[in-house]
């Protein structure tokens, strides 16, 4: 089921989970310039690039979100945890909110405290109401396109890992954390870009105030400083152009 590269083991070591996306490809390589190692877990090996896979800093599992034992596998030696993944096809089984559900108690086992999520700026955190132009899109486009289902997936993820404990703030953060069995608790960020455009960097993402359009090199890059922050803990945020 996997590949080992030659990883060593400094503690930097990410696993990402939705490698072969648009979003996730970008991260896999700036973590590679940033010095971390790299498991991705995809559910088709070929459909990374041939220097990603080629790489020595990159274990290649095989497998998928829905399937525990390739996620416990993929999390061997893992320091931190970023996921940037979507199932069409399968959103009204919440295959997300499950995932997430089991998630902290494998990256406890396996000794990974970090955790960066991709979620979207039109799913609701508890205790927030979407107001303008994200009510009318929400309650407009992504439900004549079909996209409602998977944005109450996501508003699942965001319930699990607050605990279902409300409490928006304007900015786009809440506190919040799921405990571990130890009293160590998984650290985590939700990160919430909105329009991701296929277009050369428009310039450097910070967290906070959104950007309706962003681009996919300027939000992995973004994902990795958000990574990196411990300030982003327990909180959903904003990308915005500095």
């Amino acid at each position: 089921m996997a590949q080992r590269g030659n990883n060593g083991g400094d503690g930097r070591w990410l696993l990402i989970i939705g490698a072969t996306g648009q979003t996730g490809g970008r991260v896999l390589r700036g973590a590679l310039d940033r010095g971390w190692r790299v498991t991705a877990l995809v559910r088709t090996p070929t459909k990374l690039p041939d220097d990603v896979r080629g790489d020595p800093r990159v274990t290649v599992c095989t497998g998928s979100l829905t399937d525990a034992g390739a996620v416990e596998a993929a999390l061997r030696c893992c320091s931190a945890v970023f996921v940037a993944a979507v199932d069409y096809m399968r959103a009204k089984e919440h295959p997300l909110t499950n995932f997430v559900a089991a998630l902290p108690g494998a990256m406890r086992r396996n000794g990974a405290g970090r955790l960066v999520f991709q979620s979207g700026a039109l799913a609701a955190i508890p205790g927030e109401e979407l107001r303008g132009r994200r009510w009318f899109l929400r309650n407009s486009f992504a439900k004549w396109f079909g996209y409602e289902e998977q944005i109450v997936d996501l508003e699942g993820v965001h319930a699990t890992l607050s605990g279902l404990e409300p409490g928006a703030c304007d900015d786009g953060g809440a506190p919040g954390g799921v405990g571990a069995a130890n009293g160590t608790p998984v650290r985590w960020t939700v990160t919430r870009p909105w329009i991701i455009k296929s277009r050369p960097s428009w310039g450097k993402l910070v967290s906070g105030e959104l950007s309706m359009l962003t681009t996919f090199d300027d939000v992995a890059a973004w994902s990795l400083d958000v990574l990196d922050d411990e300030s982003t803990v327990g909180r959903y945020v904003f990308p915005g152009y500095a």
